[in-house]
């Protein structure tokens, strides 16, 4: 599981609200090419919201989920400081020389 805090792992999840900056950096990095990372971003926030999901216990085998959820189950990667990290050094990078300097038309 992952060592965020519950706080931390909210904070990832809202930001991926309709509107929210995450959705955003995405719609931008799809315009930039980088579909792959605009994908890394979502799944990051599909693990965090699984992980505050009382129910998600993939090893729990006595109740088992239906199709769709199993297949989130099965996919999911803990939430780490490190892969939050690497995802956002990346998304940074990527997106940090097209944005509008200060004093520029955006």
């Amino acid at each position: 599981m992952s060592d965020l805090t519950p706080d931390e792992l909210m904070e990832i999840v809202m930001a991926s609200e309709p509107g929210g900056v995450w959705e955003q950096a995405e719609e931008a990095l799809r315009g930039l090419g980088r579909s792959d990372l605009a994908e890394e971003i979502i799944k990051l926030q599909q693990d965090a919201g699984l992980e505050l999901d009382p129910a998600f216990n993939p090893d729990d085998r006595s109740n088992p989920p239906g199709p769709s959820t199993a297949a989130l189950w099965a996919a999911y990667e803990p939430v780490t400081r490190v892969r939050y990290d690497s995802i956002m050094q990346r998304v940074k990078a990527a997106l940090e020389p097209n944005a509008p300097r200060l004093g520029e038309p955006g």
